[in-house]
């Protein structure tokens, strides 16, 4: 999007600053510092002026907890998630009383809960501003995210939000059938993001 290619262009101009005369240095270092202070300006904003209906979707998510121990990952697959990179969704039961888990590892940081209510679970502020600290496209963004999750004490779902929803879901008494995917809005406002979108991870046959 208009979004996206202007940070690219960023990008290629920070590359070939080192290149050119000092004069051109500065009119570059420029363009990056109003770039930087219009994305500040838009979650600022975001911060003062978030609606009830992006509240929402935050606050009604089953959040992913902390790891839990000895599970045993009946079910197991990764993909390329845009801006995430390779990111992977385990499935695994809870033997104590036969509840389905999801497990999610992106860059090495590893997440997991029962599916205990409904069929979506989602990493929850402190798991994203985790996450955020190991991947260099989202770090930049960490002090704007940091200031709105102090303002409303959580970080609206309509702006950055990780989730995992099982669709077509069903067990029949032995055995456990979804199919995954992997619903990512990462640093979105007024219709302008890094990356919003889903990626599927096919389906799960896995015995209670």
């Amino acid at each position: 999007g208009e979004t996206r290619d202007t940070w690219e262009l960023g990008r290629r101009h920070s590359t070939m600053s080192h290149a050119l005369p000092n004069s051109h240095t500065v009119i570059v270092g420029r363009t990056i510092m109003t770039r930087s202070l219009a994305l500040l300006a838009i979650f600022l904003a975001c911060a003062s002026a978030v609606s009830a209906r992006a509240l929402a979707p935050a606050s009604a998510q089953l959040e992913f907890k902390r790891p839990l121990e000895d599970v045993n990952i009946l079910w197991n697959k990764c993909m390329d998630v845009p801006e995430l990179g390779e990111s992977c969704i385990g499935i695994f039961v809870i033997a104590d009383n036969g509840t389905l888990g999801v497990q999610l590892n992106i860059s090495g940081h590893v997440f997991q809960e029962a599916v205990v209510k409904g069929n979506q679970v989602c990493l929850d502020c402190d798991s994203l501003l985790e996450l955020m600290t190991d991947i260099p496209v989202l770090s930049a963004f960490t002090p704007i995210i940091k200031l709105v999750e102090k303002l409303h004490h959580l970080i609206p779902a309509d702006v950055f939000s990780i989730c995992v929803d099982i669709d077509n879901m069903k067990y029949d008494g032995t055995y456990f059938d979804g199919c995954p995917k992997l619903q990512a809005t990462l640093m979105c406002w007024e219709g302008k993001c890094l990356y919003k979108g889903s990626v599927d991870f096919g389906c799960f046959h896995v015995k209670a």
